[in-house]
């Protein structure tokens, strides 16, 4: 049994609103393709490129993708933990998707590889059900099951809260302390009334820039939640990952 290898370009970019009959409802619809010709795996840059570009085409999913990496660096995760986890995170309920297409983009793109248990949790990986044809795939999977690999770690780092907060920082210098005091008013959870007044009264200036144009408040917490130092859910907040690194600088 040959698995393709290809990542499904409409579950790679999020505005794809077709599934694949998977998810938690596994063995309903489920057909093993087989390929006469065993596909052509990409090279490791190209399978960089794949799971980068998985992340810059969907900012929103980003925060969702990282907690995923995290989760199943080290230990296997089944479906419907991921599931489970994924649907629990602040903000998820607002995203279009249900929870098991990031955890497929995931794996189509590397990020994740995918295992697979028997009814007794016993873990078998690709190779060892290539050989198997529908049916007895269907007798031995119970469950699907994933882990991180190699090159999940390496995007993980490269697209972690505290890189992008530090690249925010290193483009725009002169609004790096408007920055950080507004993390720290967001340790508190705020409405954006409140956030557009807090920016107003505590630093008027840094709303119009020296050719007279103005700023609108938002974009201050729009920068800092596409950097993962803050999220929104039911009012806006510093992540756990924004708090970590106000600690680090003696801000918190």
């Amino acid at each position: 049994m040959q698995f393709d290898d290809d990542i499904d370009e409409r579950f790679a970019f999020a505005d794809g609103a077709e599934q694949d009959g998977r998810g938690s409802g596994f063995g309903k619809g489920y057909t093993v393709e087989v390929n006469k010709e065993p596909p052509v795996p990409p090279s490791p840059e190209e399978r960089y490129q794949r799971g980068r570009m998985l992340f810059l085409h969907n900012p929103a999913y980003i925060h969702v993708f990282l907690d995923t990496v995290a989760a199943c660096d080290g230990e296997i995760r089944t479906l419907n933990e991921l599931e489970e986890r994924i649907s629990a995170l602040p903000g998820y309920a607002k995203l279009k998707n249900p929870p098991y297409f990031p955890v497929s983009w995931l794996r189509d793109a590397g990020v994740l590889e995918e295992l697979y248990l028997d009814a007794e949790g016993k873990v078998y990986e690709a190779k060892d059900i290539e050989a198997l044809d529908e049916d007895a795939f269907d007798d031995l999977v119970a469950q699907y099951a994933y882990r991180t690999t190699d090159l999940g770690r390496n995007l993980a780092q490269e697209f972690s809260p505290a890189r992008r907060l530090a690249e925010l920082f290193e483009h725009e210098p002169a609004r790096k302390e408007v920055y950080l005091e507004l993390m720290t008013f967001l340790c508190k959870k705020r409405s954006f009334p409140e956030v557009e007044q807090h920016l107003r009264v505590h630093d008027p200036q840094i709303l119009t820039t020296e050719d007279g144009t103005k700023i609108q408040p938002s974009m201050f917490v729009d920068k800092l939640g596409a950097a993962g130092a803050v999220s929104f859910d039911g009012g806006w907040m510093i992540t756990a990952e924004g708090k970590e690194m106000l600690e680090a600088i003696g801000k918190a």
